[in-house]
Protein backbone atom coordinates (compact mmCIF):
# COMPACT_ATOMS: atom_id res chain seq x y z
CA UNK A 1 0.00 0.00 0.00
CA UNK A 2 1.04 3.36 -0.73
CA UNK A 3 -0.46 6.77 0.29
CA UNK A 4 -0.62 9.87 -1.84
CA UNK A 5 -0.63 13.16 0.45
CA UNK A 6 -1.42 15.20 -2.47
CA UNK A 7 -4.98 13.72 -3.29
CA UNK A 8 -5.12 11.94 0.26
CA UNK A 9 -6.04 8.99 -1.21
CA UNK A 10 -4.05 5.07 -0.55
CA UNK A 11 -3.12 2.93 -3.33
CA UNK A 12 -3.54 -0.51 -2.81
CA UNK A 13 -2.38 -3.31 -5.37
CA UNK A 14 -4.79 -6.26 -5.70
CA UNK A 15 -2.39 -9.00 -6.53
CA UNK A 16 -4.98 -11.63 -8.22
CA UNK A 17 -7.58 -9.20 -9.98
CA UNK A 18 -4.32 -7.06 -11.84
CA UNK A 19 -5.92 -4.20 -10.59
CA UNK A 20 -5.00 -1.02 -8.04
CA UNK A 21 -7.43 0.03 -5.57
CA UNK A 22 -7.90 3.43 -3.88
CA UNK A 23 -9.30 3.81 -1.11
CA UNK A 24 -10.87 7.57 0.24
CA UNK A 25 -8.38 7.72 3.82
CA UNK A 26 -11.10 9.93 5.11
CA UNK A 27 -13.94 7.42 4.41
CA UNK A 28 -11.92 3.69 3.58
CA UNK A 29 -14.03 3.20 1.12
CA UNK A 30 -13.15 1.86 -2.31
CA UNK A 31 -13.32 5.39 -5.16
CA UNK A 32 -11.69 3.54 -7.84
CA UNK A 33 -9.64 0.86 -9.24
CA UNK A 34 -7.33 1.03 -11.91
CA UNK A 35 -6.23 -1.95 -14.19
CA UNK A 36 -2.37 -2.76 -14.00
CA UNK A 37 -0.27 -5.10 -15.53
CA UNK A 38 -0.29 -9.24 -14.60
CA UNK A 39 0.40 -9.88 -10.36
CA UNK A 40 1.06 -5.81 -9.07
CA UNK A 41 2.95 -6.38 -5.86
CA UNK A 42 4.51 -3.17 -5.24
CA UNK A 43 3.55 0.79 -5.36
CA UNK A 44 5.87 3.52 -5.28
CA UNK A 45 4.92 6.82 -4.75
CA UNK A 46 6.70 10.00 -6.30
CA UNK A 47 6.63 13.33 -4.75
CA UNK A 48 8.83 15.37 -7.62
CA UNK A 49 5.95 14.33 -10.01
CA UNK A 50 3.27 13.18 -8.26
CA UNK A 51 2.86 9.68 -9.56
CA UNK A 52 2.51 6.40 -8.42
CA UNK A 53 4.47 3.14 -9.91
CA UNK A 54 3.43 -0.02 -9.66
CA UNK A 55 5.57 -3.25 -10.35
CA UNK A 56 3.65 -6.17 -11.81
CA UNK A 57 5.86 -9.42 -10.95
CA UNK A 58 3.96 -11.53 -13.56
CA UNK A 59 4.19 -9.60 -16.95
CA UNK A 60 7.72 -8.16 -15.66
CA UNK A 61 6.47 -4.58 -16.22
CA UNK A 62 6.03 -1.52 -14.19
CA UNK A 63 2.70 0.46 -14.54
CA UNK A 64 2.74 4.34 -14.17
CA UNK A 65 -0.80 6.33 -12.68
CA UNK A 66 -0.33 9.62 -12.95
CA UNK A 67 -2.25 10.87 -9.92
CA UNK A 68 -3.15 14.93 -10.89
CA UNK A 69 -5.09 13.26 -13.64
CA UNK A 70 -7.30 10.58 -12.02
CA UNK A 71 -9.94 12.00 -11.66
CA UNK A 72 -12.41 10.19 -8.66
CA UNK A 73 -15.28 11.50 -7.85
CA UNK A 74 -17.18 12.36 -5.11
CA UNK A 75 -17.61 10.08 -2.00
CA UNK A 76 -20.93 10.93 -0.32
CA UNK A 77 -20.57 10.26 3.83
CA UNK A 78 -23.89 9.98 5.62
CA UNK A 79 -22.32 9.61 8.99
CA UNK A 80 -23.00 7.11 11.99
CA UNK A 81 -25.78 5.28 12.83
CA UNK A 82 -27.60 7.10 15.94
CA UNK A 83 -29.87 5.46 18.66
CA UNK A 84 -32.09 8.64 20.30
CA UNK A 85 -34.39 9.16 22.08
CA UNK A 86 -38.43 9.90 21.14
CA UNK A 87 -38.80 13.52 20.48
CA UNK A 88 -35.15 14.75 20.79
CA UNK A 89 -33.69 16.82 18.07
CA UNK A 90 -31.16 14.46 15.65
CA UNK A 91 -28.90 16.25 13.76
CA UNK A 92 -27.26 14.16 10.74
CA UNK A 93 -23.71 14.54 9.78
CA UNK A 94 -22.63 14.63 6.01
CA UNK A 95 -19.44 16.74 7.00
CA UNK A 96 -17.03 13.88 6.14
CA UNK A 97 -18.02 13.67 2.39
CA UNK A 98 -15.27 14.25 0.01
CA UNK A 99 -15.34 16.27 -3.55
CA UNK A 100 -13.29 14.63 -6.39
CA UNK A 101 -9.89 14.78 -6.79
CA UNK A 102 -9.64 17.57 -8.89
CA UNK A 103 -12.28 20.33 -6.62
CA UNK A 104 -12.63 21.99 -3.09
CA UNK A 105 -14.21 20.45 -0.28
CA UNK A 106 -16.25 23.82 -0.58
CA UNK A 107 -17.73 23.40 -4.03
CA UNK A 108 -19.96 20.12 -2.73
CA UNK A 109 -23.94 20.02 -2.58
CA UNK A 110 -25.79 18.15 -0.72
CA UNK A 111 -29.08 16.19 -1.09
CA UNK A 112 -30.70 14.58 1.61
CA UNK A 113 -33.87 11.90 0.95
CA UNK A 114 -35.41 9.69 3.52
CA UNK A 115 -35.64 6.38 2.63
CA UNK A 116 -37.74 4.81 5.29
CA UNK A 117 -39.52 4.89 8.49
CA UNK A 118 -42.04 6.93 10.21
CA UNK A 119 -41.69 10.37 7.87
CA UNK A 120 -40.22 13.38 8.90
CA UNK A 121 -39.39 16.55 8.08
CA UNK A 122 -35.76 18.51 7.45
CA UNK A 123 -35.17 21.63 8.02
CA UNK A 124 -32.76 21.87 5.04
CA UNK A 125 -32.00 18.72 2.70
CA UNK A 126 -29.07 20.83 1.32
CA UNK A 127 -27.20 20.97 4.15
CA UNK A 128 -24.53 18.71 5.75
CA UNK A 129 -25.74 18.64 8.48
CA UNK A 130 -29.90 19.03 8.61
CA UNK A 131 -31.74 18.69 11.85
CA UNK A 132 -35.10 16.58 12.73
CA UNK A 133 -37.63 15.98 15.29
CA UNK A 134 -37.48 12.30 16.02
CA UNK A 135 -41.70 11.17 16.47
CA UNK A 136 -42.81 10.27 19.34
CA UNK A 137 -43.69 6.75 18.90
CA UNK A 138 -44.94 3.31 21.51
CA UNK A 139 -42.39 1.34 19.91
CA UNK A 140 -38.70 1.60 19.03
CA UNK A 141 -38.65 2.41 15.14
CA UNK A 142 -35.68 2.56 12.52
CA UNK A 143 -35.61 5.79 10.31
CA UNK A 144 -32.96 5.51 7.25
CA UNK A 145 -31.69 8.70 4.87
CA UNK A 146 -29.82 9.08 1.61
CA UNK A 147 -27.31 11.20 1.32
CA UNK A 148 -25.83 12.40 -2.27
CA UNK A 149 -23.07 14.83 -3.18
CA UNK A 150 -22.53 16.63 -6.11
CA UNK A 151 -19.40 18.53 -6.88
CA UNK A 152 -18.75 21.72 -8.83
CA UNK A 153 -18.27 19.47 -12.22
CA UNK A 154 -21.73 18.23 -11.83
CA UNK A 155 -19.55 14.77 -10.70
CA UNK A 156 -22.35 12.92 -8.13
CA UNK A 157 -21.24 10.12 -5.26
CA UNK A 158 -22.84 7.08 -4.89
CA UNK A 159 -25.31 7.24 -2.48
CA UNK A 160 -24.47 6.59 1.30
CA UNK A 161 -26.67 6.00 3.92
CA UNK A 162 -27.38 6.28 7.52
CA UNK A 163 -29.86 4.42 10.29
CA UNK A 164 -31.59 6.71 12.86
CA UNK A 165 -32.92 3.84 15.92
CA UNK A 166 -35.68 5.91 17.47
CA UNK A 167 -36.28 4.40 20.89
CA UNK A 168 -40.15 4.19 22.19
CA UNK A 169 -41.54 7.41 24.35
CA UNK A 170 -41.06 6.25 27.95
CA UNK A 171 -43.06 7.66 31.37
CA UNK A 172 -43.14 7.49 34.88
CA UNK A 173 -46.05 5.42 36.32
CA UNK A 174 -47.67 6.91 39.30
CA UNK A 175 -47.88 3.69 41.34
CA UNK A 176 -43.78 2.59 41.66
CA UNK A 177 -42.52 5.81 39.31
CA UNK A 178 -41.00 3.19 37.05
CA UNK A 179 -40.03 3.58 34.06
CA UNK A 180 -42.48 2.00 31.16
CA UNK A 181 -43.01 2.36 27.55
CA UNK A 182 -45.86 4.53 26.42
CA UNK A 183 -46.75 1.08 24.74
CA UNK A 184 -46.72 -1.13 27.16
CA UNK A 185 -48.55 1.59 29.35
CA UNK A 186 -51.85 1.95 27.17
CA UNK A 187 -51.88 -1.97 26.78
CA UNK A 188 -52.24 -2.20 30.22
CA UNK A 189 -54.77 -0.17 30.52
CA UNK A 190 -57.14 -1.31 28.23
CA UNK A 191 -56.24 -4.93 30.02
CA UNK A 192 -57.84 -3.98 32.68
CA UNK A 193 -61.44 -5.34 33.85
CA UNK A 194 -63.46 -4.04 32.08
CA UNK A 195 -65.90 -2.89 35.82
CA UNK A 196 -67.23 0.67 35.94
CA UNK A 197 -64.88 1.96 38.38
CA UNK A 198 -61.97 0.24 36.05
CA UNK A 199 -63.33 1.67 33.26
CA UNK A 200 -63.57 5.16 34.45
CA UNK A 201 -59.49 5.25 35.99
CA UNK A 202 -58.77 3.17 32.90
CA UNK A 203 -60.14 5.85 30.48
CA UNK A 204 -58.70 9.08 33.03
CA UNK A 205 -55.35 7.34 32.76
CA UNK A 206 -55.09 7.20 29.33
CA UNK A 207 -56.32 10.50 28.63
CA UNK A 208 -53.53 12.18 30.69
CA UNK A 209 -50.75 9.74 28.55
CA UNK A 210 -51.87 10.94 25.48
CA UNK A 211 -52.59 14.68 26.09
CA UNK A 212 -49.06 14.45 28.26
CA UNK A 213 -47.19 12.95 25.46
CA UNK A 214 -48.60 14.98 22.68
Amino acid sequence: MEYNPINKYAYVADLYSHDVSVINSATNKVVKTIDVGDWPYDLEYSPGNNRMYVANSGSDTVSVISSSTIIIGPAADAGPNLTVDSGSLVRLDGSSSNSSSNSSEDSLTYKWTQTGGPRVTLNDQASPNPTFTAPRTAEQSEITFSLLVTDEEGNTSEPDEVKITVNPLRINTSENDESRTLGDEITGILRNPLNVTNSIDSADRLRDILSDNN
